[in-house]
């Protein structure tokens, strides 16, 4: 996810033979170092000033998620903006093993941290991370297997949505992080809580005044993230159908959501889950294609029972 498509720019635009080989595979050679440096510069200023500062609860429920997650973004960043091949003579293997299973990794760590995501609008954000996740997941498996060095990129422009996202926020807000509690947007239309409408006064009136308010802004730069990276795409076939690709991948994981959990909500109802429909509803369930409202009633239906069946066990 990045503001500094400038370095995936510089990188992929550079095909001007260098002096040697030895000194074209160093990232110091040149200007290669660039869009390494405005990269660690772009990323550790957003890690260091805004994510710091917000999801605080967030992080203490998911830490080690959150850590692998992050991790496994900075790695995969570092092995492609260093990696020999990157540049003019290289050698090397156009797209590494590790690359591949980082990239899965970040994927299956994405779809953990939004199974019960519900800032913003959850059902456009949520289904915004998923889809953008498969379709990155899709792309590298298709970069490693094909040895491609443009669907590489293309898989890995799409983490730069992060910041991208940082960003769009910051234009259309005047919140420099977010709050600690999670806030969906169902908080500020429901003005008659005392929760929703202390929160949408304060963020239409005074000094406070915003654009959007924090749930709006969340969604705009989520969903407007992931249209930007997915135009930074270089394939031939990803520039042409990239964005209809991602927004038909959307409109199907919605509907997967609805069909699991008109399903799946039958469990609250006393229903055994053991027809195969049923028991495929369940699996999205538990990877969180499921609406998100579905998910959390039934989780706290599911939890206490596990609880109960471990104290037994020990007794």
């Amino acid at each position: 996810m990045e503001f500094a498509a400038y370095g995936s720019h510089l990188i992929s635009n550079n095909t001007t033979a260098g002096p040697t080989p030895l000194e074209n595979t160093s990232i110091l050679a040149g200007k290669t170092w660039e869009p390494v440096l405005s990269i660690t510069l772009l990323y550790g200023a957003v890690l260091l000033t805004y994510a710091s500062k917000s999801f605080n609860s967030f992080r203490q429920n998911h830490g080690l998620l959150v850590a692998t997650h992050a991790i496994s973004n900075l790695v995969e960043l570092a092995q492609y903006y260093t990696h020999p091949s990157r540049y003019p003579n290289g050698s090397g293997t156009q797209v590494p093993v590790s690359s591949l299973l980082l990239c899965l990794l970040q994927v299956h760590t994405n779809f953990a941290l939004v199974r019960k995501l519900k800032r913003g609008n959850p059902a456009l954000v949520r289904t915004t991370y998923q889809a953008a996740g498969i379709l990155r997941a899709a792309i590298m498996i298709g970069a490693f297997f094909l040895q491609s060095r443009t669907l590489y990129h293309d898989s890995i422009v799409i983490i730069h949505a992060f910041v991208y996202a940082r960003f769009i926020i910051w234009l259309f807000t005047i919140r420099q992080y977010f709050p600690d509690e999670e806030l969906s947007e169902l908080d500020h239309l429901n003005t008659d809580s005392d929760k929703g409408l202390i929160k949408h006064l304060h963020e239409i009136s005074g000094a406070n005044k915003s654009l959007l308010t924090t749930p709006q802004a969340y969604t705009a730069g989520v969903y407007g993230s992931a249209l930007i990276v997915i135009g930074h795409q270089q394939d031939e076939f990803m520039r042409k159908f990239g964005i209809a690709a991602f927004l038909i991948t959307m409109a199907l994981l919605m509907r997967v959501e609805q069909w699991a959990g008109d399903i799946v909500v039958g469990y609250l109802q006393g229903k055994e889950m053991v027809s195969l429909k049923q028991q495929l509803a369940w699996e999205c369930y538990e990877i969180g294609l499921c609406r998100v409202q579905v998910v959390s009633q039934v989780d706290k239906a599911v939890r206490p029972k596990a609880s109960k069946d471990i104290i037994e066990k020990k007794e």
